[in-house]
């Protein structure tokens, strides 16, 4: 009998990034679920709570108050960290 781990089909964080500037230009937001699968992707990678609710200037339990100014200072941070 053969065991595998479970595949990531995530993907990655510079593409999650990519996809979170294209629809923070057009809507000057993002999506709840995209967010949410981005600071998961933020955790897995070793990035604290206090620097990730820094950045977004709220809590993470309260996601729905996050801003235009918070979003783009986490895109910021993610990349600062990825390159």
């Amino acid at each position: 009998m053969k065991f595998s781990l479970p595949q990531n089909n995530f993907p990655s964080l510079t593409q999650l990034i990519e996809q979170a500037n294209l629809e923070l230009e057009s809507t000057g937001t993002i999506n709840q679920s995209v967010l949410t699968i981005i600071l998961d992707s933020c955790f897995s990678s070793g990035f604290n709570l206090v620097e990730i609710e820094k950045a977004l200037q709220c809590e993470v339990d309260d996601l729905e108050s996050v801003n235009k100014v918070g979003l783009n200072q986490l895109i910021d941070l993610i990349n600062s960290k990825i390159n």
